[in-house]
């Protein structure tokens, strides 16, 4: 995948935080909807590490089964338990990625 790809998700996953009205670890579900395609691999150098960072904060508390055996995963697992303060810094990472993604990658070429 090129970096154009990875520029297209994060532009839309930051757009959904930006407008929805959904309380901020429901935008951040949303958002992480849209970008999970995105792989460590598509993007350069510091952006990679980055996007590493983020991945292992936005599953750290692992997937859980209820009584019932439903699964919730990773995400919305770690997102439940998330302070404030934490999906605030989940949020201006995914931000900060979308934003260095769009300096390196330049004007977008339209025909």
């Amino acid at each position: 995948m090129s970096l154009d790809y990875a520029r297209e998700k994060f532009v839309t996953a930051v757009s959904t935080m930006a407008t929805s009205t959904e309380p901020l670890a429901r935008r951040i579900e949303d958002a992480y909807l849209t970008f999970h395609p995105v792989q460590a691999m598509d993007l350069p150098g510091e952006l990679r590490s980055s996007y590493e960072s983020l991945m292992d904060m936005i599953t750290v508390a692992g997937p859980i089964s209820d009584d019932n055996g439903t699964m919730s995963g990773s995400v919305p697992n770690t997102l439940a338990s998330a302070s404030p303060s934490q999906l605030e810094e989940i949020a201006d990472l995914i931000t900060h990625i979308c934003f260095e993604i769009l300096r390196q990658s330049g004007p977008r070429q339209t025909f």
